[in-house]
């Protein structure tokens, strides 16, 4: 089955993102456990690693957000919601400290599966990558006030240099020097 043949159904996919991700984190804040009878050290060392794992589901979920705006197939999409998700919630299991090692699981294999689902997926992404710079190639072209000018290959980009001064070539007449 090629991209080209698989139906539109990439308006849903995003907001499906969107819940699945929130609704993950949001479950995941509401379960834990009480963070005041944790250690002072290990509760700011914790919560920096949960922040840093949220960056990381964030920028995945940005990625996955931008895929989806490309066609794709139904299972592929899916796999990359929950493997999303997944990492949405395991930062917000390791931020109220309930369950420390099940959200490292949960981050840890959520990016093993969208590392995985992005290889197995790798002519989707191919195909809307080349998409994104033809396009941006044919707007530069109309960009008001830019003159691009590209040389055709195998021809130099310098400009001919004119004789400077105490070269040998002269442009006054050639005559006696007093």
């Amino acid at each position: 089955m090629s991209y080209a043949t698989i139906p539109a159904l990439r308006p849903v996919w995003r907001p499906v993102l969107a819940a699945a991700v929130l609704g993950a984190t949001a479950t995941a804040l509401l379960t834990g456990a009480d963070p005041s009878a944790a250690d002072p050290e290990l509760l700011v060392l914790l919560r920096f690693m949960a922040v840093v794992k949220a960056a990381m589901a964030l920028g995945a979920a940005a990625l996955v957000a931008w895929r989806l705006g490309w066609p794709v197939r139904p299972a592929t999409a899916l796999g990359y919601v929950t493997a999303t998700s997944s990492m949405a919630a395991g930062a917000g299991l390791i931020w109220q400290l309930g369950h420390v090692g099940a959200g490292a699981v949960l981050v840890h294999g959520g990016l093993v599966a969208l590392i995985g689902l992005a290889w197995l997926d790798r002519a989707g992404w191919d195909q809307a990558a080349r998409t994104i710079s033809a396009s941006i190639r044919s707007r530069r072209k109309t960009w008001p006030g830019v003159a691009i000018r590209v040389p055709p290959r195998g021809t130099s980009r310098q400009q001919p240099r004119s004789p400077s001064i105490g070269s040998d070539i002269s442009s006054s007449p050639a005559g006696p020097s007093l």
